[in-house]
């Protein structure tokens, strides 16, 4: 192994609570802004949760059913059943490509590594109830950095 050569990171993305990317979060961070906010009311999943905890605050990760699928050649029942954060992995995928001046076709013809990561949110999986042909790749993290 040539340890002499180097690597480098030429594109980054992330939208994270309150921003929208990653030149907004590191702007937030240096000021010390707070990025939680009351929950809004068409949050809340269950009725009476929010009498229980009036001053509850979190954060919040905007425009996540705004997937365009036919961009990924995605078909709209298969990008139904995804779980919101492969939606937005993908996003961020062409979005930090962007932020390095490069394209998928041009990533496609380059000696280029692309790295993804996606904790587990099975709580997506688990809130289906009629379950398409896609929910298995729809819902498992592993398979996220596949598409």
């Amino acid at each position: 192994m040539d340890l002499q050569k180097s690597v480098s990171i030429i594109g980054r993305a992330c939208r994270l609570p309150g921003c929208d990317s990653f030149d907004e979060f590191r702007d937030a961070v240096l000021v010390g802004r707070d990025l939680t906010e009351e929950i809004p009311s068409n949050r809340w999943l269950l009725d009476g949760v929010k009498l229980m905890y009036p001053n509850f605050k979190a954060g919040f990760v905007e425009s996540i059913d705004l997937f365009d699928n036919k961009y990924f050649n995605i078909n709209t029942e298969e990008a139904l059943a995804m779980d919101p954060s492969q939606r937005v992995l993908l996003e961020l995928t062409v979005e930090a490509l962007d932020s390095a001046g490069l394209s998928l076709s041009s990533v496609a013809l380059a000696r280029t590594a692309v790295f993804v990561a996606q904790s587990d949110s099975s709580e997506y999986a688990e809130m289906i109830d009629e379950p398409s042909r896609y929910h298995t790749a729809g819902t498992h993290a592993a398979l996220t950095a596949g598409r």
